[in-house]
């Protein structure tokens, strides 16, 4: 006999024991069951509504205006090495020491998050590191899936969707102003006193 058939049986006999479906029953089951009306990861939700952040996104109010495209290439390179040890003893001087990885030279902005432009089909607008240090905005290859307000990880991924960014290790919106947001959120340019973006200090993020 099919397993699918004996199941089957088995769930009718079940259903007609305990009444499931009964007009007024508790929905509980449904909603553990992630029956139409429940949350996602995606889409937490507080106090039984979308978190803002996480609705949508809206048609940017901005068209990303507080983005300026360059045409050109961040580099870096290894700064120079320290100078070498007195002489004198038997053994020598000591060497000096090697040169550290200096900042990223040149912005590189080649994308616009905010009004999702310059990328292909499964790239994301993302910002780019060079040696750790934000140097611009590239298109980032697939996958870029992680949908706003789910975890992320911007070196291992999961990666965010287009149009956000990964920030303390959760996807949030890119924007240029409040008008790019959803209500009850702000467009955040800045953390701890300093620019959250020091390519482009009027982007921020949807908060």
């Amino acid at each position: 006999m099919s397993r699918w058939l004996l199941l089957g049986g088995v769930g009718f006999a079940l259903a007609t024991a305990v009444g499931v479906g009964c007009e007024g029953g508790s929905d509980t089951a449904g909603s553990a069951a992630g029956g139409e009306g429940g949350s996602s990861a995606a889409n937490t939700t507080t106090g039984g509504g979308f978190v803002p952040d996480c609705e949508p996104a809206p048609n940017p109010a901005s068209d990303g205006s507080c983005v300026v495209l360059t045409t050109v290439t961040a580099t870096t390179t290894s700064g120079a090495g320290g100078a070498g040890g007195a002489g004198g003893s038997a053994t020598g001087g000591a060497g000096g020491a090697g040169g550290g990885v200096m900042p990223p030279v040149g912005v590189e902005v080649n994308c616009n998050p905010v009004a999702g432009t310059g990328c292909g089909d499964g790239e994301a607008c993302d910002v780019l590191l060079v040696a750790g240090v934000q140097a611009g905005l590239r298109c980032a290859p697939p996958p870029n899936r992680a949908p706003l307000c789910a975890p992320c990880d911007p070196v291992s991924g999961p990666f965010c969707v287009p149009g956000s960014t990964c920030t303390d290790g959760t996807c949030r919106r890119f924007c240029c102003d409040d008008g790019d947001c959803p209500t009850d959120t702000t467009c955040s340019t800045q953390e701890g006193g300093t620019f959250r973006f020091t390519f482009a200090s009027s982007l921020g993020i949807c908060l």
